[in-house]
């Protein structure tokens, strides 16, 4: 009886052997993950995988890269007083005129909006946490007070919705501009 014991005990021993071996063994691969953040950031990351990667993105400085270059309009619509226009850089039949404007942010919370030779100096400062929206107002004869919301950045260029009143002009609008 003792030998049958010890016979079973070596049978299981060797079974629960292999299976811990099959499964410490089991079959990885190589995995490249590639992730892009909101400005077109890689983060490249190679490793062997048997379950889940999560890869941490550092966030971006959002005032670094408002404030680095200027940002000239790419295409913007824009509702005023219950009329469209449309306005997309090289295209014809444009129903508003951008060809030559661009606007600079500072880190000093200062800028420049410039628009077919008028330049105008701004002042400006973001509205939330995670700087999603701007204020700036434009320091004309009669200062306008613009806001920008929704703003996402990607790569060289800024989206955002903007809206602002000047006298009995009511104006909302999604614009796209790329950096120079």
């Amino acid at each position: 009886m003792k030998n049958k014991v010890q016979a079973y005990s070596v049978i299981l021993s060797v079974v629960l052997l292999s299976f811990v071996q099959i499964g410490s063994t089991s079959c990885t691969k190589e995995v490249e993950v590639i992730v892009r953040d909101t400005v077109d950031r890689e983060v490249i990351v190679r490793d062997t995988l048997l379950d889940t990667l999560e890869v941490a993105i550092p966030p971006i400085d959002t005032l670094a890269v408002l404030t680095a270059k200027e940002y000239h309009m790419e295409e913007i619509t824009i509702l005023q007083n219950d009329k469209f226009y449309y306005w997309k850089r090289g295209k014809t039949g444009n129903t508003a005129a951008f060809d030559q404007e661009y606007i600079k942010f500072n880190a000093n919370k200062t800028g420049t909006y410039f628009y077919y030779g008028e330049t105008n100096t701004l002042t400006w400062d973001f509205v939330n946490g995670n700087k999603t929206r701007i204020n700036y107002t434009l320091n004309r004869a009669t200062p306008v007070n613009v806001s920008w919301e929704n703003i996402s950045y990607s790569g060289d260029s800024l989206s955002y919705s903007e809206y602002y009143i000047l006298g009995d002009v009511n104006s909302m609008a999604t614009g796209l501009r790329l950096a120079k």
